[in-house]
């Protein structure tokens, strides 16, 4: 799991004191309750934000900043050193999209006619618009063109393609005695990345 540390700057991490185990590799996950009235917030009691040798559970979540496919391989690979039976990880992977690249073969020559023959009528169409608004001023105008050729989804060529504008990561819910558990507080990431807000008792 070294691949974290050394790529530190290169990923948001994070955890949330969200979930509970409840045994058999299996975790309760929902929200976190508030502070009573009477709670002294310089005086938080240790049940609503503990020390960290004391948290017994937590949410770790790790997403790449930017669009990097191959770091997020190696630490899919890495996470699954550390998987046992008592860790739930849900994975929230790159998402593909499809990108129009070319036109096939066959369609080429009905393609080409499609649009030279829809974009004259675009361009005739302008003209008597422009025509119109010298006589009158046009504020809304609804209408549809006559004479135009479809073009089918199934005439052009796609390649899939990372959509970079949604990140990747995961969320690894682990207990104490889990290797990962255990990996976090060897390395000091439990109390680097305790969440302020809880650490303060904001919530």
């Amino acid at each position: 799991m070294n691949i974290l540390l050394e790529n530190e700057d290169k990923l948001n991490l994070s955890w949330s004191p969200n979930c509970f185990y409840i045994g058999n590799g299996k975790y309760s996950v929902g929200p976190i309750g508030r502070l009573g009235p009477g709670v002294d917030p310089d005086n938080i009691p240790p049940w609503i934000s503990p020390k960290v040798e004391d948290i017994e559970c937590l949410s770790f979540f790790i997403f790449i900043k930017e669009c990097n496919p191959y770091l997020y391989k190696q630490i899919k690979q890495a996470i699954l050193g550390l998987e046992d039976e008592n860790i739930q990880i849900i994975y929230l992977d790159y998402r593909t999209i499809e990108e129009q690249v070319g036109v096939k073969e066959e369609y080429k020559e009905t393609y080409k006619k499609c649009v030279l023959n829809n974009n004259r009528l675009d361009e005739e169409v302008e003209r008597v618009l422009g025509e119109l608004r010298k006589l009158v001023h046009l504020v809304e105008l609804d209408y549809s063109i006559n004479g135009k050729l479809p073009i089918s989804y199934d005439w052009f060529i796609y390649e899939g393609k990372i959509d970079e504008t949604r990140a990747a990561g995961m969320e690894i819910r682990c207990v104490k005695g889990t290797k990962f558990y255990q990996f976090l507080q060897d390395n000091g990431l439990v109390e680097k990345y305790y969440p302020a807000w809880y650490k303060k008792g904001n919530f």
